[in-house]
């Protein structure tokens, strides 16, 4: 069993009558009990459970399955390990004992309150022998990973019916990625979040952290250009969508996106816009102010003759241009800001993501 921190099968406290009380007061004979302890060693044995990361935000998309409280985190892991819709747990400490709140998908887990808790994601477990693996994996013994949010379209994670997070391995990746997914609509992967109901996560920063990623899948987000290209060129054609929501939600699509190599900048191509969503709220990436073929600059890398990056405190794709960009996404938090038909009215949520032209 892959187990760490304080949960794992040698911890498991004995089969005595006030340990079992906490789950479903109940007073068993020592035949009974022992039965139960053998049967929750196995269950343990055949999940595996890895430590993640508890993060101070007050941004939590997910609602707890249930929150319980038990004398044992190791009461908690059992609780996971039985519960198919279970992909993750937060333990925290708590007067009567540990309070356990389950979660159907996820790595990290994020909480105002993080001091005493620690975060644990089922990698495996099996529930009535049929294989429960993290979202965006699959198989008999979850050996297989969705190349992006497309891809679980096709293979049925639609049933989730949310932004949701998922792993995925695009094609010339080595290892796989956790990013937010949209599974309907034929599968939208998300490059780009910010949520004013986030902690705020600075975008002013260096070219290499905006090739890598930072953030975090839940909260606000930057893929990675590395990550995003690789996602992109597994396709002959994509379509970006930009979404706005302030009091209404507000789509704007794209429909011939993509950036190209990383010696030229990652020079970005966005195609038509197109009109056909009654949604749209005019174009701010190629009107007044065009940035198609423009190569990404951030702060200290710019790539325009009027240190756009750093004015705006933030990379983008900067068009060669005194004004930079017409929209404004990649700054301050407080000025999200999409001009065409908007105007100066900030946006609380900001997100970008794609999908292939043909879903």
């Amino acid at each position: 069993m892959m187990m760490e921190s304080s949960i794992n099968s040698a911890t498991i406290l004995p089969p005595y009558e006030e340990e079992f009380e906490t789950v479903d007061n109940l007073h068993w004979s020592p035949e009974t009990a022992n039965s139960i302890y053998l049967f929750w060693i196995h269950q343990l044995q055949a999940s595996k459970f890895r430590t993640t990361k508890v993060l101070y935000d007050r941004c939590v998309r997910t609602n707890a399955i249930s929150v319980l409280i038990y004398k044992s985190s190791i009461l908690c892991a059992l609780k996971c390990s039985l519960n198919a819709n279970c992909r993750r747990m937060m333990t925290c400490t708590h007067p009567d004992g540990v309070e356990c709140s389950f979660y159907y998908e996820g790595e990290n887990c994020a909480t105002l309150h993080p001091i005493g808790c620690s975060c644990f994601m089922k990698a495996y477990s099996k529930v009535n022998n049929t294989a429960i693996c993290p979202i965006g994996l699959y198989g008999d013994n979850c050996e297989n990973t969705i190349k992006d949010c497309s891809e679980g379209n096709d293979k049925g994670f639609g049933i989730f019916n949310a932004w949701v997070r998922s792993y995925i391995k695009p094609l010339r990746l080595s290892t796989a990625i956790e990013v937010l997914c949209e599974f309907r609509y034929g599968g939208f992967t998300f490059f780009m979040t910010r949520d004013l109901g986030c902690e705020d996560v600075s975008f002013n920063r260096k070219i290499t952290e905006y090739i890598d990623g930072f953030g975090d899948p839940n909260a606000d987000h930057w893929l990675g250009l590395i990550h995003f290209k690789a996602i992109l060129d597994q396709h002959s054609r994509n379509r970006l969508m930009v979404v706005l929501i302030r009091d209404d939600f507000r789509e704007n699509y794209y429909d011939n996106f993509s950036i190209g190599a990383v010696a030229d900048g990652y020079p970005i191509h966005l195609g038509q816009y197109d009109t056909y969503s009654k949604d749209n709220c005019g174009d701010s990436l190629t009107g007044d102010v065009n940035i198609e073929g423009s190569p990404f600059s951030a702060p200290g890398s710019d790539q325009t003759s009027f240190n756009c990056a750093d004015t705006r405190q933030g990379g983008w794709w900067y068009a060669n241009d005194s004004r930079c960009s017409e929209s404004y996404f990649m700054g301050s938090k407080g000025a999200m800001l999409w001009p065409t038909s908007l105007g100066d009215i900030q946006q609380n949520v900001v997100a970008l993501r794609v999908k292939p032209f043909h879903k």
